[in-house]
């Protein structure tokens, strides 16, 4: 049976050649290690995915899209599809809490 990390996280790429290395040392780092890191790079025109790529961490998960979207909101909407534990455990998805006093009648 395959491991199913207890979170993912998800981060949308587009042209941050110069910081994405800080970044995926920053998560990939933590002393808990149950975690999955989705990168999603979002048609870069950087040196980005030349520096992704030099990172070979199990944890990293790496997808492409082709034509970048305004905002991040397509490459982030991408990310959370692919995060495993959505994916392979339904329930988890329905287990989030709704913020107090957004309640509806």
């Amino acid at each position: 049976m395959q491991n199913i990390p207890f979170f993912s996280v998800v981060i949308p790429i587009y042209n941050k050649g110069p910081h994405i290395h800080r970044s995926i040392s920053s998560v990939i780092n933590q002393t808990f290690q149950n975690f999955e890191l989705i990168l999603v790079n979002d048609a870069s025109t950087d040196n980005s995915l030349e520096e992704i790529q030099k990172f070979t961490d199990e944890h990293i998960r790496l997808f492409q899209r082709t034509q970048p979207g305004p905002g991040g909101y397509a490459a982030r909407n991408l990310g959370i599809e692919k995060a495993s534990e959505v994916k392979k455990n339904p329930k988890r998805k329905r287990a989030v809490k709704k913020a107090p006093g957004r309640e509806r009648a």
